[in-house]
């Protein structure tokens, strides 16, 4: 019994640092790269009412106004504030508040598809004729691509308090593993113990002759009654 109470103890301890792990997953532990996420922000935000298209501002592309509209902005142009804005200005935003995974993954996923249409849509406008592109649009990019660099870093950095529960996660599992060695040893000490004690067995054999003994003295003193 009480070589089965550190092992169930051991589970007990390891459901309950798996948990807190789950726990810690569902939040990402930024350090200085937050202050990094927030100069991507400002730096963006101000992007957007600087030139993008000739005198087109960001802005006016985001809201499709009628500067935007006489501009030919094309659609790659387009794509790109919009998923650029979403993934910086609203879901990096809500990461450095929330310290959420969900925001994370998603401004991740935004920004990587926005740098995509981003090289697109500098290609596009490099051979077609219309207005050049504006130092708003580059800065723009710059910022995608330094929010990308952040977020890979993030991603394979690995957070110390997730490091120091997979420790203790081991060191329980390995104290469980001893633990069941210990038991199997010894049941089955124990059993080999009761099977090949001498002082066993010859007590054993004692018992199994005084039965015998007795049947037989039963069975003489029914002969002599008959």
């Amino acid at each position: 019994m009480s070589s089965q109470q550190p092992v169930s103890t051991g589970a007990a301890e390891a459901d309950r640092l798996a948990a807190q792990e789950r726990k810690i997953a569902k939040t990402v532990s930024m350090g200085s790269a937050r202050w990094v996420l927030v100069g991507v922000i400002v730096v963006y935000i101000l992007s957007l009412f600087l030139p993008y298209m000739g005198s087109v501002s960001g802005a006016e592309i985001l809201i499709n106004s009628q500067s935007a509209q006489d501009a030919n902005i094309k659609i790659t142009e387009s794509v790109f504030v919009w998923l650029s804005f979403l993934g910086i200005a609203v879901m990096t935003t809500v990461l450095v508040i929330t310290k959420r995974s969900t925001p994370f993954i998603l401004a991740w996923a935004l920004t990587t598809v926005a740098l995509i249409m981003a090289v697109l849509a500098l290609w596009l406008r490099q051979t077609t004729s219309g207005a050049g592109s504006g130092i708003g649009i580059y800065l723009a990019i710059v910022t995608v691509i330094v929010a990308e660099i952040t977020f890979i870093s993030l991603v394979t950095k690995r957070d110390p308090q997730q490091e120091e529960i997979a420790q203790q996660r081991f060191q329980i599992d390995d104290t469980d593993e001893v633990g069941h060695v210990q038991l199997d040893a010894s049941t089955n000490a124990a059993q080999r113990v009761g099977d090949d004690n001498p002082l066993l067995i010859d007590d054993r054999r004692a018992r199994a002759s005084e039965r015998h003994r007795k049947q037989a003295q039963k069975d003489t003193d029914k002969q002599a009654d008959k």
